[in-house]
């Protein structure tokens, strides 16, 4: 019998299947953030104020024809890769087009638009095309100021 170890398959085996709270419709996003297909992972991942309270959510909200969006794409991935070891900031994706009550329940008028909530709620955003720099001055200065 042949071992699958090594890939997709045999790691599923291995771990007898997905951990508990995992959605299988939750992917990682170009962006490096976790994509959002439905209400209710926008709900759980960053509304629900009971499990949200440590860190700062970032939501990136895009489009796959928004050129601005894909300009912005590099800078929301840097500030990713800045805090992805301590856990400060966690980065959620949501593409407008495919679920289109999630941007209507946040207020998101234009894209791209990137909202971050600490607690459940929105404490700070950044509305059209970022650079990398601006993101993460907003990004630490609301970190401070959400202690």
């Amino acid at each position: 019998m042949e071992s699958r170890e090594g890939t997709r398959e045999g790691r599923k085996c291995l771990l007898g299947g997905r951990p508990r709270g995992w959605s299988t419709r939750l992917q990682m996003k170009s962006s490096g953030g976790v994509l959002i297909t439905d209400m209710e992972a926008f709900d759980r991942l960053v509304l629900n104020p009971i499990t949200n309270i440590d860190s700062i959510k970032l939501v990136f909200y895009t489009a796959p024809w928004c050129g601005p969006c894909r300009m912005s794409t590099p800078a929301v991935e840097g500030v990713v890769k800045q805090y992805a070891m301590t856990n400060a900031v966690e980065c959620f994706e949501v593409v407008t087009d495919d679920i289109p009550e999630i941007p209507e329940v946040a207020g998101i008028e234009s894209i791209p638009t990137i909202q971050l909530y600490k607690k459940g709620r929105v404490v700070d955003v950044c509305v059209g095309s970022v650079a990398e720099s601006v993101l993460k001055n907003v990004v630490e200065s609301t970190l401070k100021r959400e202690k």
